[in-house]
């Protein structure tokens, strides 16, 4: 695993590997450790019987938000390739439960989105306040490789994650058949 220079805490303060706080204007997500979103490989049983090895990696969106000028002024900004970011608070302590989540994926509903090549899940047992729900959003691909001695045939990217009230939009799909489509080549159809 490559030494990453920074580590970000629960408030959004930035360290260095001295433990000493480090104050900047802008940061690369790829420069900031999240020590609770550590990629990882985990196995889902397919209907056939079969295993599959997934290796599960994570965005920044999974613990910052969009940036606005007038809102965020003066706060570190989080760069995503070219996109600004803050970090926020609230997605930063969710994103705790994030692996835990993941790893139990096949007992949650998974949709398709309008979104090309993502699906959404969410645990529909655990309610935020005003109602909101904590929506994961991840996509799927064939990758077959290595990940600290693990080996892997795909790669699940969670892309974002986040609290919201809205309604839930998609395509109904098992994440058994997400796998197994995805590991086949096949593409799930949205139905809107």
């Amino acid at each position: 695993m490559p030494c990453i220079p920074y580590r970000i805490d629960d408030a959004g303060q930035l360290w260095g590997r001295d433990d000493l706080a480090v104050s900047l204007a802008q940061v690369a997500d790829t420069d900031i450790e999240v020590g609770h979103l550590i990629p990882f490989v985990f196995s889902v049983k397919l209907p056939q019987g079969d295993l599959a090895k997934v290796l599960v990696s994570f965005t920044s969106h999974c613990w910052t938000e969009s940036f606005d000028e007038e809102m965020h002024a003066g706060k570190l900004i989080v760069l995503d390739h070219t996109r600004h970011r803050v970090f926020d608070a609230e997605r930063y302590a969710l994103s705790k439960s994030l692996p835990g989540v993941i790893a139990g994926v096949s007992d949650h509903k998974c949709f398709l989105t309008p979104e090309k090549r993502n699906y959404m899940t969410f645990d529909g047992r655990v309610r935020l306040d005003g109602g909101r729900d904590y929506r994961i959003f991840f996509s799927m691909k064939k990758s077959k490789g290595r990940w600290n001695g693990a080996r892997h045939q795909l790669h699940m990217i969670v892309e974002s994650a986040y609290p919201t009230s809205r309604l839930v939009v998609g395509t109904e799909v098992s994440f058994t058949t997400i796998v197994s489509k995805t590991l086949r080549g096949e593409k799930i159809r949205y139905v809107g």
